[in-house]
């Protein structure tokens, strides 16, 4: 694969895990397609292409105890850029964290080391922040149950669930509850720890329950076929619901009725589908930069600029 059609993958693969573990939607990983390939390997990246291609098994592999616990997997190398250089990726930090530091600067964010105080939740690639000691754990020390064995995200050692099993206490995800795969059709859906989201088994959606507000799960249909797939999305055609295909680049949209094939976007000012400019492309306001990118002079550039730490010193933006 290309640079571009590796990010691109992996991108998608954590998308999909994401999804598939806490009920969110996908396009908050997605969106991040728009900045390869130098969202992975951008300037001050440390990640090879031949590590990356090797990644993607354990990035598809990740158990939702992992994403549960914000573990980052250890095999994305961090960057060359210490705490407190401007960064747009974050893999150009050495922590792995490019956070806004301030308005419109972004930061590499300091992370502790295995065995120290979590900083601010975060922990090196690896490993995670435990949620009772609040120290840097290894990854490694986690006993991942099967289904049906009690899990507790609070013990030391940590005990997890295995693959996709979730930490269910009743239909909400827990850090102390039993290990059990999402519902299926016919079952109450399952939401997260906040009491929110809506998580099923694959190929099943949420149905809201009435006045009770009880959500179940059912069969993701279309009209009276099946569920659309990524390409396509349920609207009415020809007198009833059918999977028609997204629009694509150049085509009119709409965010709601209407939404764009990935990575497009569908740009309020003209009503139709584009990509997102990159670093250093041109822009205007028919053609909008990508996330943590800003047309300046009608450019893409980092959004960190005025406010942020100067580049010769401290690694820069490039």
């Amino acid at each position: 694969m290309t640079p571009t059609e590796l990010c691109k993958a992996a991108i998608r693969l954590l998308a999909a895990r994401f999804a598939a573990c806490t009920g969110g939607s996908a396009n908050d990983y997605l969106r991040f397609a728009n900045l390869c390939p130098d969202y992975y390997f951008g300037e001050d990246s440390n990640r090879t292409l031949a590590d990356v291609a090797a990644c993607l098994a354990s990035l598809s592999a990740q158990t939702c105890t992992d994403i549960a616990l914000l573990m980052q997997p250890s095999c994305l190398a961090t960057g060359k850029r210490p705490t407190g250089a401007a960064c747009v990726y974050p893999s150009q930090c050495q922590s792995g964290l490019c956070a806004l530091h301030r308005p419109q600067c972004y930061t590499c964010v300091e992370v502790s080391t295995v065995g120290g105080p979590c900083q601010g939740g975060h922990c090196p690639y690896g490993s995670f922040c435990h949620p009772t000691t609040k120290v840097c754990t290894d990854g490694a020390t986690i006993v991942y149950a099967t289904q049906g064995q009690p899990c507790d995200l609070t013990a030391t050692p940590v005990v997890g669930c295995a693959g996709a099993l979730l930490c269910l206490n009743g239909s909400r995800i827990s850090n102390v509850g039993v290990c059990s795969p999402a519902p299926g059709a016919g079952e109450p859906a399952a939401a997260n720890s906040a009491g929110m989201g809506c998580i099923c088994e694959a190929g099943a959606t949420c149905a809201d329950g009435g006045v009770s507000g009880t959500r179940t799960c059912t069969l993701a249909t279309c009209g009276a076929g099946p569920q659309c797939d990524d390409a396509s999305y349920c609207a009415p055609h020809n007198g009833a619901l059918a999977c028609v295909p997204r629009p694509t680049v150049g085509q009119a949209c709409d965010p709601l009725s209407a939404p764009c094939l990935l990575p497009a976007v569908c740009l309020a000012s003209t009503g139709k589908c584009a990509i997102p400019r990159g670093l250093k492309e041109s822009c205007d306001a028919d053609s909008p930069c990508a996330d943590t990118l800003a047309c300046v002079a009608g450019t893409c550039v980092p959004s960190p600029y005025s406010d942020c730490p100067p580049a010769g010193s401290d690694g820069g933006t490039g």
